[in-house]
């Protein structure tokens, strides 16, 4: 019998160890990936993360400066949501604090219906009123052209603000067709039927209304990574360009908004290369981010162009992933496993499937 070379056989089980070791630690973090949902698309995460939301104070002052923001009060500045008018999630909120933000409203809206009186616009005036309806936690507002209607579902308030209606009826078919169509839902609930989700809600239809959903994300376990994506109706904005300068443009303007609160951003080589996103080649861009003090960020920005006069849905993708080590609870990820991450999000990002 051959002998048993005691070095040789602990160095192999320490070398299978770690390769079982570096197994279990990438399934254990493909297994925490997380499937969400926006718009009419699903993006992969690799972990949990925290969706910024509107601030409630910002439901009653509609001038209200960056009002997306998250737990700490970070700036999300890029978030919007448009569906048929413009849409609003606030942080989990109490039955209590609904009811003080009904009387808030009623407040501003009866000094709204004071101004109009004074400068003699009494048709206005009159047409401001809050509607009779039976939902519960529900109050709903409007006046000669606009409906506000305020929701709280599952802890969280849901604002519906939609303007521009002037036929006869118009009020009460759009709030029919939302109120009957929305519904809550759990981060990470992806519905298999038609329809566009946003932050904690679902909005059913037929695939056909426009929409615009951009929402920024950021990891728990590694809060200086923060994640967007915006799922935007391609529309015809009169610009006369190629596919790929309206794409660099878009990124352009998206790393001259970061500039305004680092110090510089430098693209790195190349400067703008190719990518596919839900399997339409765009554009995308890796730079580097340095901010006031000094320190370097990293952020890996793409960008796929809509394209209004197609047959089918085409819309405009934006997608970025930043690092901001100022908000790590420990290490930061590096650059490389940054630029790593992003290239798997991108990867992952399609068109929702539906029955």
């Amino acid at each position: 019998m051959r002998p048993i070379n005691l070095y040789t056989c602990t160095r192999c089980f320490a070398i299978g160890w770690a390769f079982f070791a570096c197994f279990s630690a990438y399934a254990s973090t493909a297994s925490d990936s997380k499937i969400e949902c926006v718009g009419r698309y699903q993006i992969s995460l690799p972990s949990d993360v925290e969706v910024a939301t509107t601030i409630p104070n910002a439901l009653i002052k509609v001038d209200t400066v960056d009002k997306q923001q998250f737990a700490d009060g970070s700036i999300a500045s890029r978030s919007t949501i448009h569906y048929q008018g413009s849409l609003e999630v606030t942080p989990l909120q109490t039955s209590a604090e609904f009811t003080k933000l009904r009387r808030d409203t009623l407040s501003r809206k009866e000094k709204a219906k004071k101004y109009f009186l004074e400068q003699d616009e009494f048709e206005i005036a009159d047409s401001i009123k809050e509607l009779k309806q039976e939902l519960p936690e529900t109050f709903i507002w409007q006046s000669k052209n606009t409906v506000d209607a305020f929701l709280l579902r599952e802890k969280r308030v849901f604002h519906y603000f939609v303007s521009g209606l002037e036929r006869p009826g118009e009020h009460a078919k759009v709030l029919n067709n939302f109120i009957s169509s929305f519904r809550p839902r759990l981060l990470f609930t992806t519905p298999k039927e038609s329809g566009v989700c946003i932050p904690y809600g679902f909005i059913a239809d037929d695939g056909k209304p426009a929409r615009h959903v951009a929402v920024t994300m950021r990891l728990k376990d590694h809060p200086e990574v923060e994640i967007f994506f915006e799922d935007q109706s391609a529309r015809d904005d009169g610009i006369k360009q190629t596919v790929q300068t309206q794409e660099r443009t878009e990124l352009s303007l998206l790393w001259k908004g970061m500039a305004q609160s680092a110090k510089r951003i430098d693209l790195l080589f190349p400067d703008y290369h190719s990518i596919t996103l839900d399997g339409r080649t765009g554009t995308a861009s890796f730079a580097e981010i340095t901010q006031t003090d000094g320190s370097k960020d990293y952020g890996y920005a793409a960008v796929v162009n809509g394209d209004h006069t197609a047959k089918i849905d085409t819309p405009q993708l934006e997608f970025y992933v930043i690092r901001k080590a100022s908000r790590a609870k420990g290490k930061p990820i590096s650059k490389s496993e940054l630029k790593e991450m992003a290239h798997k999000i991108a990867a992952s990002i399609k068109r929702r499937d539906v029955n």
